[in-house]
């Protein structure tokens, strides 16, 4: 998965686009171009903007697909340092040719194939 900081340009293209509102809420920020730039993932010769603070040697691709209109893409990797998997919904921005992200979240899920996640030490 190769990654790139965005340009200037693109980003200022889609600065303030509803791009993940959840995330400005619950995390209690937001990414406007002034403060960040954030890069550009290429996933199956697409790009995509995920999130302002994910760097790419922090992250491992576990899936990914597109709606068969094009218009959304789906993401799911694992965050190395959060040790927990997250899935990004992205939509087509066709003036920068970049998928921008709708919805970012962490699922809580450390082990989808023993569906182990990180509460599972509390479980009893």
């Amino acid at each position: 998965m190769k990654a790139e900081r965005i340009s200037k340009e693109l980003l200022l293209q889609i600065d303030r686009m509803p791009l993940d509102i959840l995330i400005e809420k619950h995390e209690l920020y937001n990414w406007r171009c002034e403060s960040h730039v954030p890069y550009i993932f290429e996933i199956d010769n697409r790009k995509i903007l995920l999130e302002t603070y994910i760097e790419p040697d922090e992250i491992e691709l576990k899936t990914s697909f597109i709606s068969p209109d094009g218009e959304f893409m789906v993401v799911m990797f694992y965050h190395l340092d959060h040790e927990e998997n997250y899935v990004a919904i992205a939509r087509w921005h066709p003036s920068t040719n970049i998928y921008v992200t709708l919805f970012f979240h962490s699922t809580y899920i450390t082990d989808w194939v023993n569906y182990k996640s990180i509460l599972s030490k509390y479980e009893r």
